[in-house]
């Protein structure tokens, strides 16, 4: 469910800024506003993604912390947490951005486009992996990879959708529009590879981490589609658009088009799984020890967390009231999640071997601080772990 969240504030955001940013920065003065392709369909769903994927990944956090969705719990994740703070003024941001769409002149109206747009961009920075490392200059290279992805993702779609492709002779403005798309293009392409490529030096520890990690392989398939789409970019700008200015004609650039805004929300999709991915990083270890002796429904349990090199390892006993191992397995589940970042949890494998007795290791796939939920039959108990490279 984390990548389906993901995924809806990723794709939102990219229709909800890119009818305005086509209208300031790639049609000129004499296209007329209704030729911008969803120019009031993709706005709006924009909104109605961007809110629910906000809405619905602070809630699934929440049930995956607590296996519950307690409003008192809920409301104060949203007011007390980091995670839920950022949320709610970005649902805040989309308001303001909403209101200045419907009320402001055109002038005021580019304005606040950008100047929201950019807080709506840096909200989702603010809740990725780079925030969660307390990397800020690795969270600003996330929202310059992001803006440069929404601008170069909304501007194709954008187009593609325009009811202009069949028109014989091309309208005047065509050429001139395709030519700024390309600029933009060639300027989010720069800043996507800079950025991107300062990310990967940052999340990966060694080369085998990019074949051998989940993490790794969704960004390999990632850069396979960018390379595909970059194919059929230069296609389009050394090929298509002059034959189009030649012939008056543009219905093969027009396909063209549609194939590659296509492709690039197929990207999307696959940036919105390769996110929710742990990335590798540095391995991490336990900081402290940690222990506890505690009784948890009819059980008793007695659990040592130890730091490993790296990781942790879990030694676990557990007991009825009287003392006495169980001769049966009621079940021992150990999840472990950053309740303040948005990933997916780790699900450490525990062993039993013996009566009552159980172990398990695993690496953190990120520094910070983890909540470890301890499942034994159906009683929980939740404890929090330090972990530091």
């Amino acid at each position: 469910m984390e990548f389906f969240w993901t995924t809806l504030v990723l794709a939102g955001l990219v229709f909800l800024l890119a009818p305005g940013f086509v209208r300031y920065a790639i049609l000129p003065p004499a296209a007329p506003d209704p030729v911008i392709g969803g120019r009031r369909l993709l706005p709006w769903a924009g909104v109605a993604m961007l809110a629910a994927g906000t809405v619905g990944d602070v809630l699934q956090v929440v049930w995956t912390a607590l296996g519950t969705l307690d409003p008192e719990m809920t409301s104060a994740y949203f007011t007390e947490t980091r995670h839920g703070r950022i949320s709610l003024g970005r649902l805040g941001l989309l308001a303001a951005f909403l209101a200045a769409w419907q009320l402001l002149p055109r002038r005021a109206s580019a304005v606040s486009h950008a100047f929201l747009g950019a807080g709506l961009v840096l909200s989702v920075s603010l809740t990725s992996h780079a925030a969660g490392d307390g990397q800020h200059l690795l969270v600003a290279a996330d929202a310059v990879h992001l803006a440069a992805v929404a601008a170069w993702v909304g501007t194709v779609v954008c187009l593609a959708l325009m009811p202009v492709w069949s028109r014989k002779p091309v309208p005047a403005w065509l050429p001139e529009a395709m030519r700024r798309t390309s600029a933009v293009g060639l300027v989010a392409v720069v800043a996507v590879l800079v950025t991107g490529t300062y990310g990967i030096w940052s999340h990966f520890w060694s080369p085998a981490q990019v074949l051998g990690t989940p993490y790794g392989q969704a960004l390999l398939l990632k850069l396979l589609l960018v390379a595909l789409i970059l194919g059929i970019a230069a296609l389009n700008r050394w090929a298509l658009v002059p034959e189009a200015a030649r012939t008056g004609t543009a219905t093969r650039l027009g396909w063209s088009v549609r194939v590659e805004a296509g492709l690039l929300i197929l990207a999307l999709v696959a940036a919105g799984y390769y996110v929710t991915r742990s990335p590798p990083g540095e391995p991490s270890s336990l900081l402290d020890p940690v222990e506890l002796a505690e009784q948890l429904g009819p059980y008793r349990i007695d659990a040592a967390f130890v730091p490993a090199d790296p990781g942790f390892r879990l030694q676990l006993e557990v007991t009825d009231l009287e003392a006495v191992p169980l001769a049966t397995d009621p079940g021992v589940h150990l999840v472990l999640d950053m309740t303040d970042h948005r990933m997916v949890p780790l699900r450490p494998a525990v062993e039993r071997i013996g009566p009552g007795q159980y172990r398990a290791r695993d690496v953190f796939t990120m520094p910070g601080r983890w909540q470890a939920r301890l499942q034994v039959g159906d009683e929980t108990m939740l404890l929090f772990l330090d972990a530091r490279p």
